[in-house]
């Protein structure tokens, strides 16, 4: 009950915080100006990224569920930077981590550092890259590295699935920025690695559970997020709906609007319930299980960009312009999408683990 009350407070703090801080118009300046990464210091200092750590290692010590409606908020008012790596990273890794990696992890709590997850994992089905190790140094290249570039320290996860804290000026490692054209919140970065040298963050035997968390973390907190702009393209199209008048009247009288609006509730309730659930299904700080993530991000995914999309459609011509600030959501949205993996590629995931979990099943039945 503390913890959920504190939850709430934190989350209601962000919040005055936004409304007050961030509204429309500072938030078209921040994006069109790709000012990415200006709100990380602040948020830092607010201690929302230290909510999950523990407080032997200076965070809040609350559940990682707590994570989830602070970045439902991120969704709601499309907040740019490093949310997830520096919120997410160190509240999995910093017990396992060495004394020396702690430092890197503490600064991305506060704000004063940026931290980069390197997995070629994250672009799904997509060709992500590949990282071996040989002789405890790191080859090979991944693809696509949000804030690669903007990052103080990068987390390495490499194909033996083990994770590395790597300084992102090491020698043998090359950074090239990449067009983030397609994500207005988010800038990336291919990032080549030759023979560079890494800290080990967990015991090999610890990091593939480690690993997989972080993974399935992810998910669900991406999809907190487009649970959170799915929220926000409906509450803005009711209003829109309300005070646009045709024909003498607001187009929310007409039945093909209503229409369309009701279905943009279902499906943003529909996501937002989910997320509930898998959420406060969780005990303490564990990680939702990978076929939870996957049902979860699978279906945000694929939902948020029809609530955008509807939102774009009632709004009419002027939904496409840069007078209204629908673009930015449908385009992050857009981006959020195949991160971690696309609707189709998590389906078949889920699939393919359930069909297993039957055939298992069917032996164990055999055998007795």
């Amino acid at each position: 009950m503390a913890d959920d009350t504190t939850t709430a407070e934190l989350a209601n703090s962000l919040e005055d915080f936004l409304a007050r801080s961030y509204d429309s118009a500072t938030r078209r300046a921040v994006l069109s100006e790709r000012r990415v990464t200006e709100l990380g210091g602040v948020l830092g200092e607010m201690g929302v990224f230290a909510t999950s750590v523990p407080e032997v290692f200076g965070g809040l010590g609350l559940p990682m569920a707590s994570l989830g409606p602070l970045f439902t908020l991120y969704g709601r008012y499309l907040v740019p930077g490093p949310l997830l790596e520096n919120s997410l990273l160190p509240a999995v890794l910093a017990a396992d981590a060495p004394e020396t990696a702690r430092a890197a992890f503490k600064a991305a709590m506060s704000g004063d550092g940026q931290l980069a997850l390197v997995d070629p994992h994250a672009t799904g089905d997509w060709d992500g890259g590949s990282i071996t190790v040989r002789n405890g140094r790191l080859f090979g290249r991944c693809h696509l590295v949000r804030f690669g570039g903007d990052a103080t320290q990068l987390v390495v996860v490499s194909d033996d699935q083990q994770l590395w804290l790597v300084d992102p000026h090491a020698g043998g490692l090359e950074m090239i920025q990449a067009d983030a054209n397609a994500d207005p919140l988010s800038s990336f970065a291919s990032v080549g690695l030759d023979g560079v040298a890494g800290t080990p963050l967990a015991d090999p035997s610890a990091a593939p559970r480690l690993i997989e968390e972080i993974r399935s973390w992810v998910r669900t907190l991406v999809a907190c997020e487009l649970s959170g702009i799915a929220a926000h393209c409906l509450r803005t199209t009711i209003d829109y709906a309300k005070e646009r008048e045709q024909f003498g009247r607001p187009i929310g009288s007409y039945q093909a609007i209503k229409h369309i609006i009701a279905d943009m509730h279902v499906h943003a309730a529909s996501v937002r319930n989910l997320c509930d659930s898998v959420l406060a299904d969780l005990v303490n700080s564990e990680a939702p299980t990978a076929v939870d993530a996957a049902v979860l991000k699978a279906h945000a995914s694929k939902v948020a960009v029809e609530v955008c999309q509807d939102a774009i459609q009632v709004h009419g011509g002027i939904g496409f312009t840069a007078e209204v600030d629908l673009h930015w959501f449908y385009k992050r949205a857009l981006a959020l999408r195949p991160w971690y993996g696309d609707t189709r590629a998590l389906e078949e995931m889920v699939g393919a683990a359930a069909l297993a979990q039957t055939t298992k099943h069917a032996s164990t039945a055999k055998a007795v």
